[in-house]
């Protein structure tokens, strides 16, 4: 294929394909020969839905021209999608994830549900949540846990006290989505690993002692620690500083859209995905997952 694509990269979704991820490495390779403002493209057989809708939330945008032509592979329309001008780093020297929703289970939502004295949709307290002045006191390292839980009873009205609230929100956060060990195995061979995350001192101790999170990354950083909060720009400047890393060097993946945003416009390419599946089309489509003893043919 020629034209004005700066790079090809194969359906990220056809594992054991061997001409595919030859066709993979090759453009993940070629890839790492190009300026910083080139764009990333991959291709999807259409029929692959999800990851179709991965990738769009992550940041990507349809191609009009090459679906107009309908590529085919054999026998299967190909969809390409484009990283749309994002600038693209030569090859990523970290890669900074956020915990809850991306590669851990966050429960807090449905466990608030059952609390409430006046019934919210999951979504609803979702948002509640994120705007919550009094979660955000405590995700800044403001409040004591038990402050914590005295003030956010009493904001939400919960039907509960606060002792046993605190023993309920302890267990909130869940640990790894299934595939996440794995996968941060195989990235940490290539990646400096990191996870940036709004947190607090209770999740934390929980996340390290009895889950061990952490030891899949070279730092754990948190709001709690750092003293602010995504998306406060400032504390993607104090992540940076903390890892000794330029922004143009790392990839970020959160779910959230501001958080995102933010960390964009803080020079950090970043790109938003919720879970394992959406997480894993994301890392495909710009080429950073390989198969070790694969070979094109």
């Amino acid at each position: 294929m020629t034209g004005s694509l700066n790079i090809f990269l194969a359906d990220p979704g056809a594992r054991g394909n061997v001409y595919g991820t030859g066709v993979q490495r090759l453009a993940s390779d070629y890839l790492m020969t190009l300026p910083q403002t080139r764009s990333v493209f991959a291709f999807i057989v259409a029929a692959n839905l999800a990851e179709q809708r991965a990738l769009m939330k992550a940041g990507f945008r349809e191609a009009g021209l090459y679906r107009a032509l309908g590529i085919r592979y054999r026998c299967q329309t190909i969809h390409a999608f484009s990283s749309f001008g994002v600038a693209m780093p030569r090859h990523p020297e970290l890669l900074l994830f956020d915990l809850g929703g991306v590669l851990v289970e966050f429960s807090g939502f449905r466990n608030l549900s059952p609390l409430l004295r006046v019934p919210l949709s999951e979504s609803e307290i979702r948002q509640q949540w994120i705007g919550c002045p009094v979660v955000r006191a405590f995700e800044v390292g403001h409040l004591t846990p038990q402050q914590f839980a005295e003030r956010f009873v009493a904001a939400w009205n919960l039907a509960v006290t606060p002792v046993d609230f605190l023993q309920d929100f302890r267990a909130w956060t869940r640990g790894f989505l299934p595939g996440a060990r794995e996968l941060l195995t195989t990235l940490r061979g290539g990646y400096r690993l990191a996870c940036l995350s709004n947190s607090n001192a209770v999740h934390w101790e929980r996340n390290s002692r009895d889950l061990e999170i952490f030891s899949h990354f070279e730092a754990a950083l948190s709001s709690h620690l750092l003293g602010r909060h995504k998306p406060d720009p400032m504390i993607y400047q104090r992540a940076l500083a903390a890892l000794h890393v330029a922004p143009h060097d790392v990839f970020f993946f959160d779910d959230v859209a501001a958080n995102v945003e933010a960390a964009r416009e803080t020079g950090i390419t970043a790109f938003q995905v919720a879970g394992i599946t959406e997480l894993r089309t994301c890392l495909g489509a710009l080429g950073l997952l390989h198969d070790p003893g694969t070979q094109a043919s």
